[in-house]
Order: C-alpha cells, then structure tokens, then sequence
C-alpha cells in the first residue's frame, strides 16, 4: 500500500498528471464526480501547463469531505498516468470538478469517481462473486478503522449565486459549449490545420447562405471572419510567437 508524504498508509496510487507532476489518486467507488485540489492545478501552472478548465454556469457543491460542503466552481480534464505491472495505464481527458480547499488527509490530490472506477473493471457484485468463490465467511473483527475521512462522497447540487440565464442565452448556451475544450497537439502542420479550420468556417457560410441571408452579407461575413481566423482553432499548439508591446 503507497505511503503519502506524511508517511500515512493510504489507498491511493501514484500517477503523473500531465506527464509533468507526481500526484496521488484515491480511486472511491461511492465519489459520484472526480475532484482535483486547487493546489496540485497551481503545481501545474507553476511548470508551464496550460489547463483545459472551464467555468460553471451553476455552481456545485459536494458534501462529505469535510464538515461544511465544498463549492465547486470549474472543471477541468487531465491526463493521469499510472505504472502497472503490464506497463503504463493513462487515464486520457478525466474530467475532474476543481474543490474549494484541499481534501483531507488520506485522498491524495485526486478523487476518482464511480464512474472511472466502473469503466476500469471496478464492479461490487464481481468482487463478491470472487470473495464467495474462495470462502463463505470472512471474520471482519481485526478490521481496523483508520482515522481521517470515513464518509463516501455525496453529491447535490447547491444554491447559486449567478443570476439564472435569460431564454436567449439558454438557446446559445449549447453552441457555446460545444467546443469548450480544444485538442492540444503541439506536432500539428499549422498550415494544414488553418486550411482545415477555413474550411469548417466556409461550411458555416453556406449554411448561412442556405438559410436565406443575403450574398452581400454573406461576402461581409466572410471578410470579418478571415480577419479574425487565428482566434478559431480545432488545436492548439505550433503558434508562432507574439511580439508584444513592453
């Protein structure tokens, strides 16, 4: 069983974050949503990672963790890494709730949810089945509590403080959405990428044009799009440098 910095036995698991930053991950099958401490995403700053995290519209908040309920304002996707014995697992674009305060001691710097667990193999009724299979009785006496957090997470939605969006913005809010996260792909051919991103952005057009708008709008369009074509992208990476004013 790994250690934590405090020389506590716990179950979590070493992994890399990024690739870049050593981390522990406590795999809990009754944590209904993933979480990631605000620190480690600050360690991940720190050494020039650019995060994909995106802002809630309604706040959250998770209860369970600690004596009052954590608000939860942005998530986030990571990549995790794990050392197995048949090699190296990676857990690709997690999608982790960012927590107000660290967790306790004992979880680590991540909580997997249910929902990883279960999507890598984790099922009770199999463990049961396995359990059964070796004996019919299992004396749970000399099983000890450890101390620190004893509860599951639990999950509800909390009061938000944003005001609630008008009709107009709840028909944009899922155009909005759609692209919140880009790839990143620091390999790309920009060229090919711009040509590609062109290209999408023309289909736009037509659909525009089909829709009934006018050739002399849709010639505007096309000229304001091609002036501001750098701020679409499909990836990110292989940008040239800016030079900025000191």
């Amino acid at each position: 069983m790994p250690e934590d910095s405090a020389g506590q036995k716990t179950g979590s698991l070493a992994c890399r974050v990024n690739s870049v930053l050593a981390a522990w991950a406590k795999p809990d099958s009754g944590a209904e949503i993933s979480v990631v401490t605000p620190h480690l995403l600050q360690e991940l700053r720190a050494k020039g990672q650019w995060l994909q995290c995106r802002d809630l519209q309604q706040w959250e908040s998770i209860k369970g963790i600690a004596a009052a309920p954590m608000v939860l304002k942005q998530e986030v996707k990571l990549d995790l890494r794990f050392d197995t014995i048949n090699g190296g697992l990676t857990l690709k674009n997690l999608t982790c709730w960012v927590a107000s305060d660290g967790l306790p001691p004992g979880m680590g710097d991540i909580l997997l949810s249910e929902g990883v667990m279960e999507r890598l193999g984790y099922n009770a009724q199999a463990l049961l089945d396995q359990a059964r299979s070796v004996r019919d009785v299992y004396d749970m006496d000399e099983d000890v509590v450890p101390p620190g957090v004893r509860s599951v997470l639990a999950y509800a939605a909390a009061t938000t403080i944003h005001p609630e969006p008008t009709p107009a913005e709840e028909e944009l809010q899922p155009d909005e959405e759609q692209r919140c996260f880009p790839d990143i792909d620091v390999t790309q051919d920009r060229e090919e990428a711009r040509a590609l991103e062109w290209g999408i952005l023309e289909g736009k057009l037509d659909e525009a044009a089909n829709l009934g708008c006018s050739a002399e709008f849709r010639a505007k369009l096309a000229e304001l799009l091609s002036e501001y074509r750098d701020v679409f992208r499909i990836k990110l990476g292989r940008d040239p440098p800016v030079d900025m004013p000191p």
